[in-house]
């Protein structure tokens, strides 16, 4: 579809939907890799890298929420909320550091985590209204994909 005819808030929607699902994809591609595996080293790469990669878009997510944060620094909750910014990407650091069935563990608490803060912060207006919906949308796509290694992690124990 031309993009010609549409409004530069749809262009941006777009955009965002396009990059926030094609960010999905590597989780994705992990957990099949290491469904279909029956060789524990692959699929043990696969997991680390899987790992690797989730531990980074906390990393991305707490940003956004730190660059959120001083974009407006008379806000109420600015010290609450630059502090909170950097829990995903400490989360992140640590889970490749832990056994995999921990560090996915961890994962999925930290992006259902990020997924809440940030849909009630969309409905609070202090993010715009649409992220709420983006994030909610993306954690319910890229948390399965998390669920279905740790679940290979397990039953592979």
């Amino acid at each position: 579809m031309s993009t010609a005819f549409l409004s530069s808030d749809d262009r941006r929607s777009n955009f965002v939907w396009s990059i926030g699902l094609a960010g999905s994809v590597p989780l994705w591609i992990a957990a099949v890799l290491m469904w279909s595996h029956a060789d524990p080293v692959s699929a043990g790469r696969a997991v680390a890298i899987a790992i690797a990669y989730a531990a980074v878009v906390l990393a991305f997510l707490g940003g956004s929420r730190w660059g959120s944060a001083i974009a407006i620094p008379s806000r109420p909750l600015f010290y609450r909320e630059r502090a909170m910014s950097i829990v995903p990407g400490l989360a992140g650091l640590a889970a490749l550091f832990l056994p995999p069935a921990i560090a996915l563990t961890l994962l999925v608490s930290m992006f259902l985590w990020q997924a809440l803060w940030d849909v009630t912060s969309a409905e609070d207006g202090r993010l715009p209204y649409w992220s709420g919906m983006v994030r909610a949308t993306l954690t319910a796509i890229s948390v399965p994909a998390l669920l279905a290694m740790l679940g290979r992690v397990l039953f592979a124990a």
